[in-house]
């Protein structure tokens, strides 16, 4: 969650800022990574790049679906954290462990 924080030691600060990047955007758990600072820091422009293409289209089709702002951000935040994690399983949705 948003609350929970932990601490590791990362091999470099491309590392640091990719996984901190990837935090930012709700991705939580296990994940590997780069540990080079290069190869690390050249995921995360990919990262940020995708994201962006992403968000600019997200946004489009929020604001083609309402006129309110308000409505407008929920649907974007919905879309958002599908396009980042994936859209929930009907199992999931319900509480269910299984998929």
């Amino acid at each position: 969650g948003k609350s929970s924080r932990k601490h590791m030691v990362c091999q470099s600060r491309g590392e640091a800022e990719l996984i901190a990047r990837m935090a930012t955007l709700g991705v939580s758990g296990e994940v590997s990574v780069p540990k080079t600072n290069d190869a690390a820091k050249t995921l995360l422009a990919a990262l940020n790049i995708r994201h962006e293409k992403a968000a600019t289209r997200l946004r489009e089709l929020a604001a083609s679906r309402s006129g309110d702002s308000d409505t407008q951000e929920q649907v974007f935040n919905l879309l958002e954290r599908w396009f980042v994690l994936g859209k929930p399983s009907a199992a999931r949705r319900n509480g269910s462990s299984e998929d």
